[in-house]
This record gives C-alpha cells, structure tokens and sequence, in this order.
C-alpha cells in the first residue's frame, strides 16, 4: 500500500492529470532508496512491485515503470 501510495504521489507530481493505463513513470531511483522513503526494507520493496507487476498496476522497465493508475489506487485504498 506504502509503495502504491508512492507512486500515485509521484505520478501526480511528474504528470497532473494523467489517469488511465500505461501511464508513463520515471522514479530514478534505487529499491533501497524506495525502502527507505517507504520505511521497508530493500527486499520487502522488490516484493512489493513484483506484487503491484503481478496485479497489473505496473510493468517494470528498468526504472521506468508504466502504471494503471486505477489498480494502484485501488491498491493504495486498501486497509
């Protein structure tokens, strides 16, 4: 959820607006350095976007991710 939040967040910063499938996402940034904004570990991090790849939120490109905004804010919504 911390990681989809993330993302959304990251989304609306890079491109305001931008909702639907295969938005486009440049992160920049290492899965240790996601771990700690997130406050997990690396390899909890790597868990969690296989999760979010297997969901169909994302697709993995290096780090360059292509999001389906809808599936990461129902992710995001969970509790």
């Amino acid at each position: 959820m911390r990681l989809a939040r993330l993302m959304l967040s990251a989304l609306r910063l890079q491109a305001p607006g931008a909702s639907g499938k295969n938005v486009s996402l440049d992160l920049g940034m290492s899965q240790g350095e996601l771990a700690l904004l997130i406050g997990a570990s690396r390899p909890k991090v790597n868990i969690a976007l296989t999760m979010l790849e297997d969901m169909g939120a994302i697709t993995r490109a290096g780090n360059k991710l292509s999001c389906d905004t809808e599936v990461l804010q129902n992710v995001a919504d969970m509790e």
